[in-house]
């Protein structure tokens, strides 16, 4: 007797249809993977992707909101197993490269909507993950500073940018060389650089 097919609820589908996106993102440009790639990654009809999502957009959205919480866990467990702020800092620059490294499509797909000529939602999704992202940061950095772990007169803000930038440096770099899983390694050799840049000398802050 034939087995009949399972029937997910629209969550799981959600989950399945995100899932394919991310997968297909991978080898592709987001602009260039339609629903019909989606619905044959995961054997479904175009028609049924449209029962779980009203809109392609709404896919997009919803990856970006996916990859945002994935990114928000990291950090916020990396944080929670710091003794210190520059300790939960190293953390994070590893946890959000070990992250790329398991999701190469991660970068590609937000860097893809913020260059999006149109206010769209994922696109604004992401502005809101990159805002969080970076007052995370700057309140790390400030807490290194009142600690007597930073420079005084570091510029919180800027060295915020400076961390994304050192990130978005090795993902060009793992693009380049077509290889994300080193990534991790790489992280572990510029994360000190950063360091240096921002921690007190021992001597005291030579700009001070």
């Amino acid at each position: 007797m034939k087995q009949a097919r399972q029937r997910l609820s629209t969550e799981e589908r959600q989950d399945d249809i995100v899932g394919a996106a991310i997968r297909l993102a991978e080898n592709e440009s987001p602009e260039r993977i339609t629903t019909q790639h989606m619905a044959q990654a995961i054997g479904l009809t175009q028609g049924a992707i449209f029962r779980h999502f009203p809109t392609k957009e709404s896919i997009w959205a919803a990856v970006v909101d996916w990859m945002g919480g994935q990114l928000a866990q990291a950090v916020e467990r990396a944080a929670a197993e710091a003794d210190d702020p520059l300790q939960a800092l190293e953390r994070i620059f590893l946890a959000h490269t070990a992250l790329i490294a398991r999701y190469p499509a991660m970068p590609r797909i937000l860097f893809h909507e913020l260059q999006s000529a149109q206010d769209s939602r994922p696109k604004q999704l992401v502005r809101g993950i990159l805002a969080r992202y970076r007052e995370t940061l700057v309140s790390l950095l400030r807490a290194a500073q009142g600690q007597g772990l930073a420079r005084g007169q570091l510029d919180a803000e800027a060295a915020a940018n400076l961390f994304i930038g050192a990130i978005q440096g090795l993902v060009m770099q793992a693009a380049i060389q077509g290889n994300y899983k080193d990534m991790p390694r790489r992280a572990r050799r510029v994360f000190p650089l950063f360091l240096d840049g921002i921690r007190k000398c021992g001597g005291g802050d030579e700009a001070e």
